[in-house]
């Protein structure tokens, strides 16, 4: 009872936000848009777009663009949903902002090799940089070399994580490697969080969700670096995220030391992901990685309505939703038939 006390306000919250998800009916009339503006004049008149885009000129747009307006989306309902939160709910939710974090990280990271300045002049995002983010993204503005971007992070997690790497970087260090440990410290973290903060069914949820993730995360990248890195066994598996929920650490250690990728396949195919995983094409291992995810979080929060994952779920669904809705636009910047587009539409 007091699990449903707790979350019964929230879970009306979230309720109201979903009803402003795009249907799928909506994202093929998109996918139907003849030119980026028409798109663009589309996704104004929806009431989950329609505030954050409305300073948005169609006539005039580019990916980037569309995408930072997308952005603003998920971050205004994140802000939402965490004023709506008390104590312990804003604490899960901050393992997204650990996330968001990271994901501009890279963002700086990749600026900075490819020797460009960082330049942070958005100031519609500013006040959500400012009042979520755990360092001043003023101290890494006009920054263009990787020793000063690692310093301004001075006195957070960042700055251990990356100066670890800089301190003792060979000549083989790259980009892949910063990016890397950023990626394996949120999911440690979660990991841990889900662990800590969180008991009884609630837990087994999240570790459901969250666990089937990073092994589905895991094959992709065991795939993917023997297919294009030539990795050795030893480098793959010190690559992985350290967490075995589903498949046992000796079996994602024969898949690093598998001798091809037929005999990946082979050993994917034995465990409880062989479904989703049964095809060996980059895009088709994508696309049903996300079909899964996509469905244990709809069945967990069916479950649990009354749980953190409706938070959860709901952030999820929005940031997958941006995900195609970009996948969409591209496909009309580039002409490709409704038919092509809507491909991409197969697990909302």
């Amino acid at each position: 009872m007091n699990q449903i006390l707790s979350y019964s306000g929230l879970a009306t919250k979230i309720r109201a936000m979903q009803s402003r998800l795009l249907t799928r009916s909506q994202l093929f009339e998109l996918a139907g848009c003849s030119s980026i503006a028409d798109a663009a004049a589309y996704l104004k008149q929806q009431p989950g777009y329609n505030q954050t885009l409305e300073s948005l000129d169609e006539t005039s747009l580019h990916r980037s663009a569309i995408e930072q307006y997308l952005k603003k989306s998920i971050w205004r309902d994140f802000s939402r949903i965490y004023r709506f939160c008390n104590l312990k709910q804003r604490q899960f939710l901050e393992l997204y902002v650990i996330r968001y974090e990271i994901a501009f990280l890279k963002l700086c990271l990749r600026t900075v090799y490819d020797e460009n300045v960082i330049s942070i002049a958005d100031e519609d995002a500013a006040w959500f940089y400012q009042r979520y983010f755990s360092f001043d993204i003023a101290k890494l503005n006009g920054t263009s070399m990787l020793g000063r971007l690692i310093d301004a992070l001075r006195g957070t997690e960042y700055h251990s994580i990356l100066s670890g790497i800089y301190d003792n970087a060979g000549q083989g260090t790259t980009l892949f490697d910063y990016e890397m440990a950023l990626d394996l410290y949120y999911f440690g973290s979660t990991w841990k969080s889900i662990h800590k903060q969180f008991s009884g069914k609630e837990k087994n949820a999240l570790l459901e969700a969250y666990g089937s993730k990073m092994d589905m995360l895991n094959i992709q990248w065991i795939y993917r670096l023997k297919k294009y890195y030539k990795m050795s066994a030893a480098d793959i598996f010190d690559s992985l995220i350290p967490v075995y929920y589903r498949l046992k650490r000796e079996t994602i250690v024969s898949m690093t030391e598998a001798e091809n990728l037929d005999s990946l396949a082979e050993l994917i195919r034995s465990t409880r992901y062989g479904e989703q995983f049964s095809e060996d094409s980059p895009s088709e291992l994508e696309r049903r990685y996300h079909a899964a995810l996509h469905a244990i979080h709809r069945a967990s929060v069916r479950k649990y309505p009354y749980s953190i994952l409706c938070v959860d779920s709901y952030l999820y669904e929005k940031e997958q939703e941006t995900d195609l809705i970009t996948t969409i636009v591209e496909g009309i910047r580039y002409g490709l038939s409704h038919e092509e587009i809507a491909r991409y539409i197969t697990y909302t």
